[in-house]
């Protein structure tokens, strides 16, 4: 377990890094170069994490998401990525963590 100070210092380094990418993607997007990025499935599942992760903070302690609603909320916005972007989040993080697994030879 981390103590609160260790806890700080993780968020910071995190908040500081998601700053950098945010500049560098927003500046790709105006400068037109980013088209030229391929992202990948395993980019993509990791940026649905890390807006998971945000955002889930976020509306839990906003008072948003609950242990009452969280379920059919995670419904919702999985339709929601599927409709709008042709992605389903769960056959992805599926297809992208059994890729990772194919040449793992231990156990999890």
């Amino acid at each position: 377990m981390y103590d609160k100070e260790a806890i700080k210092e993780i968020y910071e380094g995190l908040s500081d890094s998601l700053d950098k990418c945010s500049g560098i993607m927003v500046l790709a997007d105006a400068d037109g170069w980013a088209v030229n990025m391929d992202y990948t499935n395993e980019d993509l599942e990791h940026a649905l994490e890390i807006f998971n992760h945000v955002v889930s903070n976020k509306a839990i302690k906003d008072g948003y998401l609950n242990e009452k609603n969280v379920y059919a909320k995670m419904v919702k916005y999985r339709l929601a990525i599927k409709e709008s972007f042709g992605i389903d989040t769960v056959e992805l993080a599926k297809e992208v963590y059994l890729d990772k697994r194919k040449g793992f030879k231990g156990d999890c």
